[in-house]
């Protein structure tokens, strides 16, 4: 959703994720060294600039761009002792457009990258489809038993507690799942190691969140409306609903983008149970755990919920579409 861009105003990602190479002192180095650049942190811009200024100090020659003996005296500084080889294994991870130095875009997507992040909602969308797949069964499932009952209201019952069953199961796999792959997330956010969020990380967290949040949020959309037409019979033009649905998203990352402070204040607000200034582990875990009511509200509290009445007053209001099959729940 947002990358940084020179003049310290957020903008759309322009530049392909870093990869994931390197070791776990590279990426301990690498965490020193994003805390070391946006500490202090109240505000976008600030962050912005701050890492403006450390990719500036880095760039000893001036020449806009960090290249390896930079790079070496950089870790010199801090008193790392980087090998060649791990200094170029550094270099290729940072260096996405491999012409052998590293850009501002390039540094700043290498310091704030999201390896673990990634990986959430890679896994969170194979959870939910398989969430999706054992819903639809039971539900061809509950309509043959209703044809063939005698006792409808007996067979609602039992049906009723299957399908209860098959809801808990959804999120038992959720939690499960999710869970040790959030504590990763949250860990490599956690840039100095202390075991809390201060403001500053949570800057870099929340954009984080919010740009890889829009493909699964389409991708998720697209498959539960076209589940629930697949099940229900209902004759429309799908296509049509997945564009309102899209056109609704990207006016709440519009939104989001335009006013990022603002939605980073509720975020945090909205996740700070304790309210002791500091995002715990258990905050975050409950923010990422699809189908905890602090999702939703994590969610709305960055603008980035498509809601029932946007979406019922596009192109699809002709049918009462129940968007709780849509939204990333």
């Amino acid at each position: 959703v947002v990358r940084s861009s020179t003049n310290g105003t957020p903008r759309r990602s322009a530049t392909k994720t870093m990869g994931g190479g390197g070791s776990k002192v590279l990426d301990a180095q690498r965490k020193t060294l994003c805390k070391q650049a946006i500490s202090g942190s109240e505000t976008w811009k600030d962050k912005e600039t701050k890492m403006l200024e450390t990719f500036k100090a880095w760039d000893t020659d001036n020449s806009g761009s960090i290249t390896k003996e930079e790079l070496q005296e950089v870790f010199t500084r801090l008193g790392c002792k980087v090998s060649s080889s791990e200094l170029q294994k550094v270099l290729k991870d940072a260096d996405a457009d491999k012409d052998s130095k590293i850009s501002y875009e390039e540094f700043v997507a290498w310091l704030c990258r999201a390896p673990h992040l990634e990986h959430y909602f890679k896994l969170s969308e194979d959870i939910l489809k398989r969430n999706l797949k054992d819903a639809m069964a039971m539900q061809q499932k509950m309509q043959k038993e209703m044809e063939k009952s005698d006792n409808p209201m007996a067979t609602m019952m039992k049906i009723g507690a299957k399908l209860e069953a098959v809801q808990k199961k959804g999120q038992d796999r959720i939690d499960k799942e999710l869970k040790p792959v959030i504590q990763k997330t949250f860990q490599y956010h956690d840039k100095d190691g202390n075991g809390v969020l201060s403001y500053d990380e949570s800057i870099i967290f929340f954009s984080n969140y919010a740009e890889r949040l829009g493909p699964f949020a389409k991708s998720m959309a697209e498959l539960a409306t076209t589940q629930m037409m697949n099940a229900s019979e209902i004759k429309v033009d799908i296509s049509s609903i997945q564009k309102e649905f899209d056109k609704q998203f990207d006016k709440c990352v519009e939104g989001y983008t335009s006013d990022i402070d603002k939605r980073h204040k509720a975020a945090w607000d909205a996740l700070d149970v304790n309210k002791d200034g500091k995002l715990q582990e258990s905050e975050i875990v409950e923010a990422l755990l699809h189908g905890h009511p602090k999702n939703q509200q994590f969610m709305a509290a960055l603008g980035l919920l498509v809601d029932d009445k946007s979406m019922n007053s596009g192109p699809s209001d002709k049918m009462e579409m129940p968007m709780e099959d849509c939204q990333v729940q």
